[in-house]
């Protein structure tokens, strides 16, 4: 590594020499688009291309002829566990000394108090860290190298780590190996449910890092191989004892349901009713459209019946709408959807169902999915009509195949009671 250099993300988009046209969820909060809401796609590559987009179009970096070849997105959680690995760090300009377990809390604490104060740099405290933080990581011993190792290789398991490169063969070796953070991409001949839920903050201060979320789902399958869907998304917003007000903050929340390509809304309850902004983008300025967000937002429809919007992306059929959670509360989002079979399909024993889940990067969730066979048939894995899968903490991308098996008349299944 020849250079480290730690900007605040307003710095590039300051000298923006463009005006984009942001996504109707994010005009609630502006009127251009740039670099700092520029992770706006679940798929990550796409998102990546949107950030070197927008840095590359800044003065900053377009007067220098400076391109960027690469983006590697990093949680929290993995700055943590490299504290972990280093040792606490002291800072005197701060009088501060950071470690793991307060490293997040004292960052938000002077960014944004370092905003009140009407400090230019609110993230100076960054530009100081760093510098130390990669003089020790060059320095570990052969212990804290195979232990940062084996924590960086669970980070990546979880997705708290995403890599894109412009390079064809490095990409396609992150690809390969779903080091990539890109959302599945379905085979034509597939049979079976895909599911994603996906939040974006939208003025929610920082309550994120309080809302524990779960996903419960239901697949129906019917006699045609078709199949009905109900999701349950429960979140529960633990900020309203912290003093910061950032982390009470209602989670003002734009949550997307990806489901599988052909999926039907038949219900939705528990959303915000809240209306879109609609700014006139041909008289205030020389505005532009981003054209992968573009062509995304051409497949939009509106259920005004449900403040709903359905949109296709990256080959997915996706459900957006409104999801706020005030400090303190727990509320829940229910979706009911339908995904037709092929028309060439034909129900038989042996056929081979598959489960898809894409987790979002940074969201602490749980993941409880029951599959319901078709009448007169069971499967074969639990020897039931229901197969269940469930996980405190799924991995980025949870797959489970499950085979049909058909039961004639008069065959009775020995259940365990207990179970129920």
């Amino acid at each position: 590594m020849v250079e480290v250099d730690v900007k605040y993300i307003y710095d590039p988009d300051g000298q923006l020499d463009i005006e984009i046209i942001p996504p109707s969820p994010l005009q609630h909060i502006t009127t251009d688009w740039g670099a700092r809401d520029s992770n706006w796609f679940f798929d990550f590559p796409a998102s990546a291309r949107a950030v070197s987009f927008f840095l590359e179009s800044s003065k900053i970096y377009k007067e220098q002829g400076v391109t960027f070849d690469g983006v590697i997105a990093l949680n929290i959680n993995v700055l943590e566990s490299i504290l972990e690995t280093v040792g606490e760090i002291e800072l005197p300009d701060f009088d501060l000394v950071i470690n793991e377990d307060n490293f997040l809390r004292e960052i938000q604490k002077e960014i944004e108090t370092s905003r009140d104060r009407g400090i230019d740099y609110p993230k100076r405290i960054l530009q100081v860290m760093t510098p130390t933080i990669m003089e020790r990581l060059e320095n570990l011993t052969e212990n804290q190298r195979r232990d940062l190792t084996e924590k960086i290789t669970t980070h990546f398991d979880y997705k708290d780590i995403s890599v894109f490169s412009e390079d064809d063969r490095i990409s396609h070796f992150l690809s390969n190996f779903n080091l990539d953070g890109a959302v599945y991409s379905l085979p034509s001949s597939f049979w079976g449910g895909y599911l994603a839920v996906v939040n974006a903050n939208i003025a929610g201060g920082k309550s994120d890092v309080f809302v524990k979320q779960s996903i419960d789902a239901w697949l129906d399958i019917s006699s045609e191989g078709g199949v009905i869907s109900d999701v349950l998304v429960k979140r529960v917003h633990k900020g309203d004892q912290e003093e910061e007000s950032w982390y009470r903050a209602t989670n003002k929340n734009y949550i997307k349901v990806f489901t599988g390509p052909g999926s039907e809304l038949i219900f939705v309850d528990g959303n915000n009713a809240r209306k879109r902004v609609f700014r006139d983008y041909e008289f205030l300025g020389d505005y532009k459209n981003y054209e992968d967000w573009a062509l995304i937002e051409e497949t939009e429809i509106f259920f005004n019946n449900y403040n709903v919007w359905k949109t296709e992306e990256f080959g997915k059929n996706v459900f957006g709408t409104w999801f706020n959670v005030e400090a303190g509360e727990e509320r829940s989002l229910s979706l009911r959807y339908e995904t037709p079979a092929a028309n060439s399909f034909s129900l038989s024993s042996g056929k081979v169902f598959q489960f898809v889940f894409d987790r979002q990067s940074g969201v602490d969730t749980s993941l409880k999915v029951t599959v319901n066979a078709p009448l007169g048939y069971v499967w074969e894995e639990s020897g039931l009509p229901a197969f269940i899968y469930e996980t405190d903490n799924p991995e980025k991308r949870v797959v489970f195949d499950i085979t049909l098996e058909k039961r004639g008349v008069g065959e009775f299944i020995e259940v365990d009671t207990e179970l129920y």
